[in-house]
């Protein structure tokens, strides 16, 4: 998929939204910000409590709820949960409806450039 759009995550939410209609990126970010990040932060939750939070999640935006120990295990500093999550569930969207990547083009003064590429070719780094 090409779109048109800057650096910073936006030719996500663009694709996102291209596919879920306007505004699904920014509705399944703000779920899981409020029913994880924020809704589990200050309440007093088990570890496993947590990971069943993020897989229902993971389940209800159309996610693979199998990954949400893992993305929980490495998304442990700043909003990188939010973005883990909702890139996840972004990149599960792409692929099912049969693209490898996102690819993001803007311009800088006056002329094209590349913004972003993300890849959702695979769905787990090589070991």
């Amino acid at each position: 998929m090409i779109v048109k759009a800057g650096t910073g995550g936006l030719g996500i939410e663009r694709g996102f939204d291209t596919l879920n209609g306007k505004g699904a990126y920014h509705k399944t970010r703000m779920d899981v910000l409020n029913g994880l990040v924020m809704g589990t932060a200050f309440k007093k939750v088990t570890p496993e409590e947590r990971v069943q939070k993020a897989a229902d999640i993971l389940h209800k935006h159309g996610g693979d709820k199998t990954y949400a120990r893992d993305i929980l295990r490495h998304s442990t500093e700043g909003n990188t949960l939010a973005y883990a999550m909702t890139e996840h569930i972004a990149a599960h969207h792409f692929r099912k409806a049969g693209y490898d990547a996102v690819i993001s083009h803007s311009k800088h003064q006056g002329k094209p450039r590349l913004s972003e590429v993300f890849d959702v070719n695979e769905k787990e780094y090589p070991r």
